[in-house]
């Protein structure tokens, strides 16, 4: 399979300082099955189903995914994360109607909640579906400091523990969303500001209409 090198997506990002991965999923040079991330470190992802389009790659809520190599993220490290995604149901998925990240961070239907980093989070109705979402982690060295924001709307984490190491991999094979992911950034021992986030938003929105 041939290596798709991406050029000039990197112009995209609006917040390039710490990136350590950026993926903007909805560029036609990162359509192919093995790509390089657009940032200085070009890691290499391989993809598993997760069909592009012109918005993102589509995961199909089974075993599709998309793998890239360790960050060097540890246990409790202090890092942010900001991606767009897009649910096209919000039924029942293997237990979870969002799940981005393999167990990292996904929803549990008992209770509503949104697990990632350092804890739950209340996201009071949940992603519904056919909708745009901006969404943004940040954690600082430990489980108390974890803020998840959706839409620039800060909600502090409840439940908090420690956190694991980073994954690598975008779905999961047992345990994925049914949607779109149009964008996918890690910023290594950075946490971004509220304001960076409403930024972030407002600079990416418009391709998210």
């Amino acid at each position: 399979m041939t290596l798709q090198v991406a050029r000039s997506p990197q112009l995209y990002n609006p917040n390039p300082h710490g990136c350590v991965l950026f993926l903007p999923l909805w560029h036609d040079e990162l359509s192919g099955g093995v790509f390089s991330s657009v940032d200085d470190f070009r890691h290499i992802c391989t993809v598993t189903g997760a069909l592009w389009r012109p918005s993102g790659r589509f995961f199909d809520g089974n075993d599709d995914k998309i793998t890239f190599p360790s960050l060097g993220i540890g246990a409790n490290g202090t890092a942010s994360v900001i991606m767009w995604f897009r649910l096209d149901t919000t039924a029942t998925v293997k237990g979870a109607p969002i799940s981005l990240l393999g167990d990292w961070l996904y929803q549990n239907n008992a209770n509503n909640y949104l697990y990632a980093p350092g804890g739950a989070y209340n996201w009071a109705g949940g992603p519904a579906a056919n909708i745009w979402y901006h969404l943004a982690v940040t954690w600082a060295g430990n489980s108390t400091t974890a803020i998840l924001y959706h839409d620039t709307i800060a909600v502090a984490a409840i439940g908090t523990w420690a956190m694991s190491a980073f994954t690598t991999t975008i779905g999961n094979a047992t345990n994925s969303m049914s949607g779109l992911v149009g964008e996918f950034r890690v910023y290594k021992d950075r946490v971004l500001t509220a304001a960076e986030v409403a930024h972030d938003r407002n600079a990416t929105k418009w391709r998210y209409q």
